[in-house]
């Protein structure tokens, strides 16, 4: 069975077993015919996450001690954006919440996400989506497991926005276009709020040839403005314009997602 899940996972894009997404696949023995395709124009629970990292440089040598003639060499950080693929998937529980109560004293029965740093807040995340569809009727009880699963672990907590089009994709099957990326977070009203590193995540999305779009919360929007006009400015070669989404609450995602 298991043979045939990593034939199924390689014909969707998903490269070879040892790659992050498929372990997790495995280890959650998530069912083949609901993972979603990554190779689509479109694809369902599926958007690119964005995240800053600090990347190690080597510098020439610069430093000699004589007694010994021995070099020394010195280290610096630059930051650089990145993205990884989020997905979400949903499937048939045996477990039904009938209310926006009771899903607090049910978590264990509607997450399945492999142990890690920000369970706790992709957990406050849906359980924030799950309530916005109470809320707004879409929904008069839940059956559903989510299942995360994440390309690239960085930590902090811009990935809430991405998350949350990812869940809320899954759950009206709604594609995701394969070139949108997001970042943003979200407290626990619903409020997208600003993140830092919108340079990195910018030029991120500019260089590469997979992505073309971003959302981002409101804070950023003029910010990230200034900074495409600079950029653009720099590199008159580039023939691709980042198209930006600004949102500033949840209900800023389904509205995007469904138009």
């Amino acid at each position: 069975m298991e043979e045939n899940l990593n034939k199924n996972l390689e014909s969707k894009g998903y490269g070879c077993p040892c790659v992050c997404e498929s372990h997790q696949i495995l280890r959650l023995r998530i069912k083949g015919e609901i993972i979603p395709n990554l190779k689509g124009e479109k694809r369902i629970g599926v958007i690119k996450r964005l995240s800053v990292w600090d990347r190690k440089t080597e510098s020439e040598p610069i430093e000699k001690v004589e007694t010994e003639m021995t070099v020394f060499k010195k280290y610096w950080y630059e930051s650089l954006g990145q993205w990884g693929e989020l997905i979400v998937i949903l499937d048939k529980s045996e477990k039904t919440i009938n209310s926006v109560d009771e899903i607090e004293n049910n978590l264990d029965d509607i997450f399945k996400f492999i142990n890690g740093k920000e369970d706790e807040y992709y957990k406050k995340v849906i359980t924030l989506g799950i309530k916005s569809l109470f809320e707004s009727r879409e929904i008069s009880y839940w059956d559903k497991t989510v299942y995360f699963i994440y390309g690239v672990n960085s930590t902090g907590e811009s990935a809430g926005v991405a998350l949350l089009f990812a869940f809320y994709s899954a759950f009206f099957e709604v594609g995701i276009p394969s070139k949108l990326s997001a970042t943003g977070c979200i407290d626990k009203e619903g409020n997208i709020k600003s993140i830092s590193g919108l340079k990195e995540k910018f030029l991120c999305v500019l260089w590469n040839e997979k992505s073309d779009s971003l959302i981002l919360p409101q804070e950023n929007y003029e910010e990230v403005q200034k900074i495409s006009k600079v950029y653009y400015k720099r590199f008159p070669g580039v023939s691709k314009k980042v198209s930006f989404h600004p949102v500033s609450h949840c209900k800023d995602l389904i509205k995007l997602l469904l138009e």
